[in-house]
């Protein structure tokens, strides 16, 4: 496990800055939007027309802008469902760059829009820092977004994910699967290993570097996957209820970190960089189906590590968590598996062991004076350091007596 201590004063510079069937779906140009600057966010959305998408994704936009500017970014919808009617006309001029409409999902449609700019003036690579492919049933108003992409910056990873708390994070998982009694296993089975050391705020940290061991996938991932494959003795949908419990376990924010390295970032709200665009809409050629993206998200990491001999590929930011609500919208199909079932065979070699490589401190503790400042939702990422509530309480309880 490999053990890095930056201290804050490189991020507090960074994180200021931004920059940086028919399947076939019809795709329009927002004219009338106003002409922005290169190198900013892709904010990818697909959505319905439900009341609450609606409101959420307008909400969300409207933070975007007022944290990072109103040139911040350029939106993107794919209607998967209704059309650009059902979000309001001023609002669509103002806010969408470019929309789709027609059936699809996520990453079939961003690889069909990224295709289309390929070699053109507005290529994703030449106009923007990050795409960012959102779900629908994710409130980001919570979350600091300039510590968010300051710290993915200085990850110098290719996939960067938020983690996640909400609804969405808080799956208790069976207690059997393929018929056998699952045994528990501690919480600190990804979590960062190695000595800790601390130093003054004017002390300069040279990084730390403990050699890290790769541990083996844990045999909760394998069994729900060879069950997903075998299809046999307990449904698919428990299986695969299994292995979003465990993804969902791992993109919890760890509060030993301020991000990890990892094998693993989920489809839910990934920021692509400019060079893993090619490798992800290109060269993984099975990676996405025309019936589903299952699958992707197990492989792209190590591909990416592979193709461009960049053993942190992947990064998840533990110090700005995404509310994640869960709504539930993803129907688990028989196509879902199937394309699961392939990108397993294919990419075999390439498949997550949700593993964290390593651990990276930027900021110090931070003073709270008072421990009920902590659960204010604006404070939440204070939470940060393992055991840091509990002696806060236990110091608080033993001043009152």
């Amino acid at each position: 496990m490999v053990t890095v201590l930056l201290w804050a004063a490189t991020l507090l510079v960074l994180a200021n800055s931004i920059g940086p069937d028919d399947n076939k779906a019809d795709l329009s140009t927002n004219a009338s939007a106003p002409a922005a600057p290169a190198r900013r966010l892709l904010l990818f959305w697909p959505v319905d027309n439900a009341k609450r998408t609606v409101a959420q994704v307008k909400k969300n936009v409207q933070y975007i802008r007022s944290v990072l500017g109103d040139d911040c970014c350029h939106v993107m919808l794919a209607h998967y469902k209704g059309n650009p009617i059902d979000w309001g006309s001023q609002w669509y001029r103002d806010n969408v760059k470019q929309s789709y409409t027609g059936p699809g999902f996520k990453f079939k449609f961003m690889r069909d829009a990224y295709m289309k700019a390929k070699n053109t003036e507005e290529s994703w690579e030449s106009t923007y820092e990050y795409v960012w492919g959102l779900d629908s049933d994710l409130d980001i108003t919570g979350t600091n977004l300039t510590k968010l992409l300051g710290m993915a910056r200085l990850s110098n990873s290719l996939i960067v994910g938020p983690t996640f708390v909400g609804k969405g994070v808080t799956w208790v998982k069976p207690s059997f699967v393929h018929g056998k009694k699952i045994r528990k296993k501690k919480a600190a089975k990804h979590a960062p290993k190695g000595p800790r050391t601390h130093a003054s705020h004017a002390q300069k940290v040279e990084p730390q570097h403990v050699d890290a061991q790769s541990s083996k996938a844990s045999s909760l991932q394998e069994q729900a996957h060879q069950v997903i494959m075998e299809q046999s003795d307990v449904s698919a949908s428990r299986s695969r209820e299994e292995l979003q419990s465990s993804i969902w376990t791992f993109e919890r924010p760890s509060p030993k970190c301020d991000y990890r390295h990892t094998d693993f970032v989920e489809l839910t709200a990934p920021l692509l960089s400019p060079a893993a665009l090619p490798i992800v809409f290109n060269d993984c050629t099975d990676c996405i189906h025309d019936s589903s993206d299952w699958g992707l998200d197990m492989v792209w990491c190590k591909f990416l590590a592979d193709r461009k001999k960049h053993s942190s590929s992947c990064a998840l930011i533990d110090a700005t968590p995404v509310n994640h609500l869960n709504w539930k919208q993803a129907k688990i199909s028989k196509a879902f598996l199937a394309a699961n079932k392939d990108v397993w065979h294919k990419y075999r070699k390439y498949w997550s062991g949700l593993k964290t490589l390593s651990c990276i401190i930027v900021e110090p503790a931070v003073k709270v004076n008072n421990v009920e400042e902590l659960e204010l939702p604006g404070n939440r990422h204070l939470i940060r350091k393992a055991g840091r509530r509990k002696e806060m309480l236990k110091a608080e309880g033993a001043g009152h007596t």
